[in-house]
């Protein structure tokens, strides 16, 4: 059996020596609404100072889609000191996302970017992901099927966590997230559409305001008014 002080000496040995991005570099896009909410999560707080990632508001893994490659760099160890600390009490949407996060071979085609990671950090987030492995029954994971093990077995035999390729996405590399995009353009297309008509209308009212205040309003003045 693999002692959770064991990994979590193996997580600072591994990840203490990363330096914190600036708030600007955590994040790719700062226009983009989820990696906006994933910078909010994470403004000005240190890594080490993270218990507990439910106690800042994260109840999924989803926000380290949204990090760039150094937020993933830095903050990556949060999420594996908590499923080693937290197995009582965790959250399954935590544990279950790092697992799928960390399948590096398949992410990527969905948009997940990672850093140039060491040899040393690869060994130590294989050995959390054999700790997880050894201790999967007491997450209580509703895996009856055993596709969440199966996942997890994919993951730890992956040639990348287990000193092999590079990342094909590292360095920074972009890969668009088609899924994420289709998903989230309405949105944004509303909400450009929304704002464009608040303006419009304000603009419209502060006409009609200036010329009511005018010595002489007549109905002409008005009714071109309302047609512009």
């Amino acid at each position: 059996m693999i002692a959770s002080d064991t990994v979590l000496n193996a997580i600072e040995a591994a990840f203490g020596g990363v330096k914190r991005p600036d708030d600007e570099a955590l994040i790719r896009d700062p226009l983009d609404l989820d990696e906006a909410y994933a910078l909010n999560i994470f403004r000005m707080r240190r890594s080490e100072e993270i218990d507990d990632l439910t106690k800042i508001g994260v109840s999924s893994a989803e926000d380290l889609y949204h990090l760039s490659p150094e937020g993933v760099h830095y903050f990556l160890p949060c999420y594996l000191r908590y499923v080693v600390r937290n197995y009582s009490h965790w959250e399954y949407c935590i544990v279950v996302g790092l697992i799928q996060f960390l399948d590096v071979e398949r992410r990527l085609s969905y948009g997940a970017i990672y850093p140039d990671f060491t040899i040393e950090q690869k060994t130590c987030v294989k050995l959390v992901l054999l700790f997880m492995d050894e201790n999967l029954e007491r997450y209580d994971v509703e895996d009856e099927k055993g596709s969440v093990r199966k996942c997890l077995q994919q993951v730890i035999a992956s040639p990348f966590w287990n000193g092999g390729v590079a990342c094909p996405a590292s360095a920074g590399m972009k890969i668009e997230n088609k899924r994420d995009k289709k998903q989230s353009w309405p949105w944004k297309f509303f909400l450009c559409v929304f704002f464009l008509a608040v303006a419009m209308y304000a603009n419209l009212f502060s006409s009609f305001l200036t010329c009511m205040k005018s010595p002489i309003v007549t109905g002409k003045t008005i009714g071109l008014l309302m047609e512009s």
